[in-house]
Formats: C-alpha cells, structure tokens, sequence
C-alpha cells in the first residue's frame, strides 16, 4: 500500500503516489482491489509489480514470436522427443560455458553458496532483468527463488519445450560447472507458479558432513 510503501521508503505520501502513478502508466506495475483479512472499513489499494512488465520504449520487440516460430519447426522436424533432447544438451552446454566464463571474470577460484549468491544471483541474473530472493544459505546449500523470466511470454506456451528441456538443461550445465552440486527445481513461472524456485545442494560437502556425524555415532 502507499502507506507501507512511505514507511519503507521514508518518503512524502505525495512523493510515492508521483512515482505510483508513473509505474502504472508504464505498465510496471498494476493495482489489486480487495479487503486484507483482519482489516475494517475502506479496503487499501495494493500495488504489485506486472507480471509481463516490459521496458519502455519503441517499438516493441516481438523476438517470441521468431523463437516460437523455430522451435516449432524443430519440434516438426525432429519429433517432441528428440527435439526436447538436443535442446537439453543445447541448454547444458551454453551453462556449462556461462558459469565458466563468469568464474574466469570474477577470479572464482571454487564455487559456493555464497559465491553463487554474489556473482551469479547478484551479478549475471540481476544484468538479465532478473531478481532474486534467497530462502536460506549455508555452506552447502543455497535455496532462492527468481522474479521475472526473460522468456515467460513464450514459456508460457510451450512450458515442456522451453522449461523442462532448455532452462533445465541451462541448469543442469550451471551446475556441473560449479562442482559436484545437485540442483532440484522446486517451482516454475512457465508451469504456472508465480516465481521459480531452485535449490542448490554442494555434495561433497554434504557428504563430508554426513560421514562426519555417522563416525561420531
């Protein structure tokens, strides 16, 4: 609410209702009407970021429509199994290479959460347009949600195309490059779900703490 928004912010109602307004007529944002439970009298307008928000400008850009179009083809000229295939290795490959020239930039000399956390949630993600929370953080695991996929319109469509065979093969390579890390996709924008959730579990850590606690025993 503009309310909640002032008391975070610190700033004049008058101030926030100025920026409100521009966000809405840039379509970024986007007003919800209704009661919250517990509250009486006059509901609050809620304001929520839109979830098929696009930077201004002009014209826009219909790129989902070409990638549509070749994936389709693909899918007609390979069949839905094979085409689902080589987009998975397709996908693995260019995360492989992704996370391997992002360590060489940044002087990564062993991937962890908290590495993860900076260079790749942080760095490359948030350069994507892409923002992230992270749940919980330890020494082995990182588990974190993402906010706004820069392929949603079209994921949207063809979910078992560009999700479950290109971004999990994107994940898988992000992963192997990072070591021995298992990744386990818990939530997906393209399914459905509001956000995508991922968790990212280093083994050999894991293993080390589990062998640790079974000798202890």
């Amino acid at each position: 609410t503009v309310r909640e928004l002032t008391q975070e912010l610190h700033l004049h109602r008058l101030t926030i209702r100025y920026h409100i307004n521009f966000l809405l007529r840039e379509g970024l944002i986007e007003e919800l009407h209704g009661a919250r439970p517990g509250t009486a009298g006059r509901p609050p307008v809620l304001y929520r970021t839109s979830r098929h928000a696009r930077v201004p400008g002009f014209p826009p850009r219909r790129f989902e429509l070409i990638a549509q179009t070749a994936l389709a083809t693909l899918l007609d000229a390979l069949g839905q199994g094979d085409a689902r295939a080589r987009l998975f290795q397709k996908g693995k490959q260019v995360g492989a290479m992704s996370v391997k020239a992002l360590g060489e930039a940044k002087g990564v000399k062993r991937w962890t959460p908290d590495a993860y956390d900076e260079h790749m949630l942080k760095g490359s993600y948030r350069e994507m347009g892409v923002t992230t929370e992270v749940l919980s953080k330890s020494a082995d695991e990182i588990h974190y949600r993402a906010f706004g996929c820069p392929f949603l319109e079209l994921a949207e469509q063809m979910p078992e195309v560009v999700c479950d065979a290109l971004d999990s093969g994107f994940h898988a390579g992000v992963t192997s490059g990072l070591g021995d890390v298992k990744n386990t996709r818990v939530r997906c924008m393209g399914h459905g779900d509001p956000f995508c959730e991922y968790i990212l579990v280093w083994q050999k850590g894991l293993k080390a703490r589990t062998g640790k606690r079974a000798r202890a025993s």
